[in-house]
């Protein structure tokens, strides 16, 4: 196989859901929202969802409950809510810069960088440098070299965490994405280049803090992106498909040992401790950091034209869609049901009624894979 060649990375994820299994995840996540709400120690995470005033449950064509009036913690990290649907709009801007850079004749290349870890390692140490992998490995005379040789417009850098594989014995997992976009087609020859001399910085930065040998070949990858609505060398391998966009941003999506909320569900389910530490060792290493960053100058470079939605945006951009039916709840009586966790109930209700009152009305109802109605 050549360094080009189509080939799974083992990554797995689902994007496409029914009816059935949006409602069951919706109502999932709310359930692992009251135990996150319990265990945080951050003040916006405990308050998220809770009103202030009115609330509206706003419900369109597709027939998916869209709440207003409600705090938002907008944590990309931690929050069962916010951070699913936070992780999707970052995602389609992230696939919308990519074909803008393809579709002018440009490169983009997708890198995924780690370093050795072991059960009993703290997150910190290795999350930390993957965080400032830019910082990091992005400079000098060689990469200044690159940027002006290779034409350079910037990158998007997220960042993924794990808790080991199967059998879970490999620990904390962080490590690094990072689209590069370059304004102009990239030889193999130069992407090899490229790619061995951020090997060569990567692993000087890790051994500067202690770590040991890189995998010479999954320590550090880099894979062509070809088309603009996905990252080929992936598509095989997940049902659905799976987007540039998405392999970026939504980590809480795929699998591959388990991930932070994975942790929280085993707390939640079974009381087990480890997974309860874990999951706060987990929110205190990644408070206040960036998930998912661009390189300053970047957005204006490729997407000029499209606004970007701030945290507490996109957390609430779940089932934007046309208004056809508007229902205002008092703040008292919703938050007794945040407190008694019985929201996921209410929107259920809340879609049922929806789609009856728009099929009494004569309105035309999106029944599709992507509604909430079952069949």
């Amino acid at each position: 196989m050549d360094q080009f060649s189509p080939a799974s990375l083992g990554k797995e994820g689902v994007t496409a859901t029914n009816a059935g299994q949006r409602v069951f995840r919706r109502s999932r996540r709310h359930d692992l929202k009251a135990v996150q709400r319990e265990l945080t120690k951050a003040r916006s995470g405990r308050l998220c969802y809770f009103a202030g005033g009115t609330v509206t449950v706003t419900v369109g064509r597709l027939l998916i409950a869209r709440v207003t009036g409600v705090h938002r913690c907008a944590s990309i990290w931690s929050c069962p809510l916010c951070a699913p649907v936070m992780r999707e709009a970052r995602a389609k801007d992230i696939e919308l810069a990519t074909a803008q850079v393809i579709e002018a004749g440009g490169s983009a290349l997708f890198l995924t960088a780690t370093g050795p870890h072991r059960k009993g390692d703290a997150l910190g140490p290795l999350f930390d440098l993957a965080a400032r992998f830019g910082h990091l490995c992005l400079m000098g005379r060689k990469w200044k070299e690159f940027q002006e040789r290779f034409g350079y417009l910037g990158i998007i850098r997220a960042i993924e965490v794990t808790y080991g594989r199967p059998p879970f014995d490999n620990g904390w997992h962080p490590h690094v994405h990072a689209l590069f976009f370059f304004d102009r087609l990239l030889t193999d020859a130069e992407v090899v280049e490229l790619r061995t001399w951020l090997f060569s910085r990567w692993q000087g930065v890790l051994t500067t803090k202690g770590f040991g040998a890189l995998h010479p070949v999954s320590g550090l990858d880099v894979r062509r992106v070809t088309e603009p609505a996905g990252l080929s060398e992936y598509l095989a391998a997940v049902e659905g498909g799976w987007s540039v966009g998405l392999e970026l941003a939504r980590g809480d999506l795929k699998y591959k040992g388990k991930t932070p909320l994975d942790l929280l569900a085993l707390f939640a389910d079974t009381g087990d401790l480890v997974a309860r530490a874990l999951w706060l060792e987990y929110e205190r290493v990644t408070f206040g950091r960036r998930a998912i960053q661009w390189s300053p100058g970047l957005r204006a470079k490729v997407l000029p034209d499209v606004v970007e939605l701030t945290d507490e945006e996109a957390a609430s951009a779940e089932g934007e869609d046309e208004v056809l039916v508007s229902i205002p709840f008092f703040g008292d009586d919703w938050n007794g049901w945040v407190r008694a966790n019985r929201v996921k109930e209410v929107l259920r209700e809340v879609e049922e009624t929806a789609a009856l009152l728009l099929w009494m009305s004569g309105h035309v109802v999106e029944v599709n894979e992507r509604t909430l109605v079952d069949a």
